[in-house]
């Protein structure tokens, strides 16, 4: 059962739903704490806990003083980016669903970029694999802004982040103590195949490389928790996150990290810097407080909701246009539809599905479904928030996606889908897929 949400949560909802049907109005005073407080009908501890949230997303930021207020913020990639990674490692995805996804990810870069190569893109490229400072993320920057796809220029490094995570690396931003000169051999041989057109060995060669990448991460897997997001700011809850956020990683879903008094106490904060904590760890869905005699912070089992959301929005902000998005849900869905077809427990939930409801059961919300059963959570996460990228953009006043009617051909077609992955059959499921998303308009 989904945990409903609590009032400072409900708050900060709405304060971006107001951001964002106000088209996000970056450097807007959006009215200081008296006038907040009185607008959406709460008490200033309420208030102040919303406002934790929305700082910590960099949504928006509270400026103090005289002329100051809640200020509408432009959103940050690495900011995202972190929020993004952050969640993955919290949640326990696994090194395999990680680079499974990695690889589709980057080979579609590779690919879009060897396309879209100008002379200045290949001058750039063998600059950085050329140059002596470490790669880091440039390279897969580089990469996502060559291939013209703003959805790959902040997700693939965004995974790159979770890798250097998994490694110990300080905020996940390299993979720390690995040989810098076999990754940049490796980068090398796999720009010159860009450069030649050879797609054949694009793939083997980055296949090849993020392999070793993963078998040296699974090796040298550290334990140390990273910053949840990319911020200096240093502030109290922050830090009191990360704090938890460690012991988080450790335990299981149900077990309780203390009481509100006990963990006061241990981490020597104020109540205050506590429960904004706790919101920004709840935003990562990976804990709740529960109240009562038998409550405490209790351990979840992940919910990306608000990260999808996270991410979505950004993608949104950013205006990414509608063959970005299927240029990344195709790879995603055409996969997670072979997938979910090779799995027993899968085509089992297909079939009694259909037989429940029948095809007026098929829904638009089939796709974040297949991926789901794919087995992949990193899959479904970036599928939900790719299919709410484009929900925002059809947003009606009162911010409810205005989902497109099931039509007869789309009802059709996802019926179709179902039933090659409930037969078991992988390759009609990936062609069906396939050519459900290559027709015009197919975006939920």
């Amino acid at each position: 059962m989904e945990r409903p949400p609590k009032l400072a949560e409900q708050v900060a909802v709405a304060i971006k739903n107001d951001v964002v049907a106000r088209g996000w109005p970056v450097g807007e005073n959006l009215g200081n704490e008296a006038g907040l407080i009185a607008r959406y009908g709460v008490s200033r501890a309420t208030l102040r806990e919303a406002i934790g949230i929305l700082e910590h997303t960099q949504l928006a930021a509270m400026h103090r003083g005289r002329s100051g207020g809640l200020i509408v913020q432009q959103p940050a990639a690495h900011v995202v980016a972190s929020t993004v990674a952050a969640h993955i490692y919290l949640a326990g995805i696994s090194l395999d669903d990680l680079y499974d996804v990695r690889i589709h990810l980057q080979l579609l870069a590779a690919r879009l970029a060897s396309e879209r190569l100008s002379e200045h893109d290949v001058a750039a490229l063998r600059a950085l694999v050329d140059a002596p400072t470490p790669l880091d993320e440039s390279i897969e920057v580089t990469l996502g802004q060559i291939s013209g796809n703003p959805v790959l220029a902040i997700v693939i490094p965004t995974l790159t982040r979770v890798t250097g995570m998994w490694a110990g690396a300080p905020q996940g931003a390299t993979l720390a103590g690995k040989s810098a000169g076999g990754r940049r051999r490796a980068w090398q041989l796999i720009v010159d195949a860009m450069i030649a057109g050879d797609g054949a060995a694009v793939e083997r060669r980055m296949r090849r490389s993020l392999d070793a990448d993963r078998r040296w991460v699974e090796e040298h897997r550290s334990t140390r928790t990273p910053r949840l997001q990319a911020s200096t700011s240093g502030k109290v809850a922050e830090r009191v996150a990360e704090q938890l956020a460690a012991e988080v990683v450790q335990r299981q879903p149900g077990d309780v990290l203390g009481h509100e008094a006990e963990l006061l106490e241990r981490l020597g904060v104020t109540r205050a810097p506590l429960r904004q904590a706790v919101r920004i760890l709840e935003h990562h869905g990976v804990v709740r407080m529960r109240e009562g005699p038998n409550g405490g912070l209790v351990v979840c089992a992940p919910d990306p909701t608000e990260v999808v959301e996270a991410l979505a929005l950004y993608l949104h902000y950013i205006g990414v246009d509608a063959r970005s998005i299927l240029e990344v849900r195709s790879i995603l869905e055409i996969d997670a539809a072979g997938a979910a077809a090779s799995r027993g427990d899968a085509q089992a939930r297909v079939k009694m599905r259909l037989e429940q409801s029948g095809p007026a059961g098929v829904d638009p919300d089939v796709h974040a479904w297949i991926a789901q059963l794919a087995g992949n959570p990193l899959t479904t996460l970036l599928v939900r928030a790719l299919i709410g990228t484009t929900r925002l953009g059809v947003t009606d006043a009162a911010h409810q996606p205005a989902d497109p009617p099931a039509t007869p051909d789309r009802s059709q077609t996802h019926l179709l889908i179902l039933e090659a992955i409930g037969q078991g059959d992988v390759s009609l499921a990936r062609h069906r897929m396939g050519r459900h998303l290559s027709s015009a308009n197919t975006l939920v």
